[in-house]
């Protein structure tokens, strides 16, 4: 059984993980989850967030247990920053549906290698203090097209107003050890990481475990018992 470490993406939180989390705590994994700095409705106190502010609290997380950093969209580029930062205890990286930086480049370099999705172009940006927003429609178009009108509207009310625009646009100091495995979930219906984008990012690592769902952006609400088999099939993996 593995130990879990679940980090949101951008405009989200904890919140995001509580259907897969219950799943996983089924299988009998050790499961928990991270409110990343940054995120919140007061941007005049985000702007000054950066990635290894983000990488910090994941670390400040993970204890001294060996854990799983599972990340999903933008923290992609938080769980990497945060195993170059600690590698020890890092039993290895999940990328859900997530940037995977390379030493020196950005999350928004990162989704570069591919087709633009429908979040990055429809953000409102307030370059002066450094945050950005995204609107209630953009979120539904953006986040949860498989998901049930009733939990996407659940889901796009409890995204925050505003999000550090740091962690997107800070570089990755550097890479990871290569011993820490990599793993990532690919999502078909993807509007905001398209599968193209995905699968470039891919071909740039070296990957013990990569998987297909045929979900949304968001495949903790859309498809959770799908991911939970996948993240518990990574674990069994040899690495």
């Amino acid at each position: 059984m593995a130990r879990f470490l679940l980090v949101h993406g951008a405009w989200h939180g904890a919140w995001c993980w509580s259907r897969l989390g219950e799943l996983l705590q089924r299988q009998g994994h050790v499961v928990e989850t991270i409110d990343l700095p940054g995120v919140g409705e007061a941007p005049d106190a985000l702007g000054a967030v950066g990635l290894d502010d983000c990488a910090r609290a994941i670390t400040a997380a993970m204890g001294e247990n060996p854990v799983w950093l599972v990340g999903h969209s933008l923290a992609g580029a938080a769980i990497t920053a945060a195993a170059a930062m600690r590698p020890q205890g890092v039993e290895a990286l999940v990328y859900v549906a997530a940037s995977a930086p390379l030493g020196g480049e950005t999350h928004l370099q990162a989704l570069d290698l591919g087709p633009a999705g429908r979040a990055v172009p429809r953000m409102i940006i307030d370059a002066e203090k450094g945050v950005a927003a995204l609107s209630r429609e953009d979120r539904l178009a953006a986040f949860y097209t498989r998901c049930p009108a009733d939990l996407a509207a659940w889901a796009a009310d409890h995204c925050a107003t505003w999000q550090a625009l740091g962690p997107a646009v800070d570089p990755l100091t550097r890479d990871p050890p290569a011993k820490v495995a990599r793993f990532y979930v690919q999502c078909a219906r993807d509007e905001t990481i398209p599968l193209e984008t995905q699968a470039a990012m891919c071909a740039r690592l070296t990957l013990t475990g990569r998987a297909m769902l045929d979900a949304d952006h968001s495949p903790f609400l859309s498809a959770p018992a799908a991911l939970a088999e996948v993240l518990a099939g990574f674990e069994r993996l040899p690495r």
